[in-house]
């Protein structure tokens, strides 16, 4: 027998009764007219308390939309199923529309007194760079083109410390088909190597609309915070270029 509180009940009124009319919960035995005849002998448990109640149960979500904090870019129509296990949420599988995307993965979070785990895997199909970026870069729209991203992260610590900071886990990118601005690092890099005035002699004018390119891909390993490529490619009309760090 389960009994749901509407609020979170405080932990010394839930006493289990021994005897008809004792204890704030109880199960008893009726004879034939309906009479009590004793309390049904049994066990008590009450999980979580006042201040942190554990939740229990399924939670569907259908056609949802979704923001999350520091990232401007909204979830549109998201499916998904919040599997809730006390302290643990398992989300086995979501699907949304993230900037003009299909977007699917799975997701887990659980906490301890003093711990907290969050990990999530993710395939984002043929969105947009110039909606995802800019709400990743501080509104500035830099880089615009067709983008499939996919990984997955996970981040731990104790209750004082943030979720960006112990970041770890992989990311794949490939972008195809558009243009990178003026400010970007790859057009600086342009610049100091004098190799704007070739960009420019094969029709690519950097200065005004930025560089454009055929494709972008490059493969990233995330530990505490900190992203890392060996293998970062950029294939435009005029130039191939590659980058470590």
């Amino acid at each position: 027998i389960e009994v749901a509180f509407t609020q979170p009940p405080r932990r010394t009124s839930v006493v289990r009764g021994t005897a008809c009319n004792q204890g704030a919960v109880r199960v008893e035995q009726l004879d034939a007219a309906g009479d009590r005849v004793a309390a049904v002998p049994g066990t008590l448990r009450l999980r979580g308390n006042q201040d942190s109640p554990e939740p229990w149960g399924r939670v569907e979500i259908r056609q949802g939309r979704l923001s999350l904090e520091g990232l401007p870019a909204e979830f549109h129509d998201v499916q998904a199923t919040l599997d809730l296990q006390g302290p643990r949420i398992k989300v086995p599988q979501y699907l949304a529309i993230l900037a003009g995307g299909a977007l699917r993965g799975n997701a887990e979070f659980r906490q301890s007194e003093d711990q907290w785990y969050f990990g999530i895997s993710f395939q984002e199909e043929d969105g947009r760079a110039e909606e995802l970026f800019p709400a990743l870069l501080g509104g500035k729209q830099e880089i615009a083109g067709s983008m499939s991203l996919r990984g997955a992260l996970w981040s731990q610590g104790e209750a004082t410390t943030g979720v960006w900071e112990n970041m770890s886990g992989n990311l794949a990118l490939r972008m195809r088909d558009g243009h990178i601005g003026r400010y970007t690092v790859a057009a600086k890099i342009l610049a100091i190597l004098n190799l704007a005035e070739l960009v420019e002699a094969q029709g690519s004018d950097l200065n005004s609309r930025g560089m454009p390119y055929q494709q972008i891909t490059a493969d990233f390993k995330i530990d505490r915070g900190r992203a890392r490529t060996e293998n970062l490619v950029l294939k435009s009309p005029a130039v191939r270029m590659t980058a470590v760090g």
